[in-house]
């Protein structure tokens, strides 16, 4: 039989064995919890950083269609601005028609260019005698030229290009001259 002290030790083993085995499930439920925290808080990060992504690209996006109807208004309006040019250089019809009409249209179209330029619209005009640019001319017709330093020069400009930005909307339509040696005489 034990006697009493082999009996307190007993009971005092048996309630350590407990509180052990009551802390170790605490402590495994206690890191089991902050794994737990520490991925949603991983997860909430994510979805933080996803949704500031998704804002920043539907911004971009945004933008871009914008910029697009924007160009899009603008090489519409371009094409009224070609038909006043038109208009203009039809000199016959142009001096026919009455002063006060003449100064209207002249108005409408110097105002439509300034509204151009305060969007930040640039044409695109090149002179007769410029460099051919691929980047900004658009080469509609060739001219033969018997002078080879003219060629590959603009021989005229059929109609005015357009940039916005720097970015080109709508290259210049041009003639070019082409170099076409002259064929040799018969003997």
């Amino acid at each position: 039989m034990l006697n009493d002290d082999e009996l307190k030790n007993a009971a005092n083993a048996s309630e350590s064995s407990d509180s052990e085995n009551v802390s170790n499930a605490t402590g495994e439920a206690l890191e089991k919890c902050k794994t737990e925290r520490a991925e949603y808080l991983a997860g909430w990060q994510r979805a933080q950083a996803d949704y500031a992504n998704l804002e920043r690209e539907s911004a971009r996006e945004r933008d871009a269609e914008a910029e697009r109807a924007r160009i899009k208004i603008f090489r519409q309006i371009a094409e009224v601005l070609d038909g006043f040019e038109r208009a203009f250089s039809d000199k016959e019809s142009w001096n026919s028609a009455p002063e006060s009409w003449r100064s209207g249209m002249t108005g409408i179209y110097e105002k439509t260019r300034a509204i151009f330029r305060e969007h930040g619209v640039e044409e695109i005009s090149p002179a007769k005698g410029d460099a051919f640019d691929p980047t900004l001319h658009d080469s509609m017709m060739i001219e033969n030229t018997a002078d080879q330093a003219k060629d590959g020069l603009i021989s005229e400009t059929m109609q005015k290009g357009y940039r916005i930005n720097g970015r080109v909307v709508r290259p210049a339509s041009v003639k070019i001259f082409s170099h076409t040696p002259e064929s040799p005489s018969s003997p």
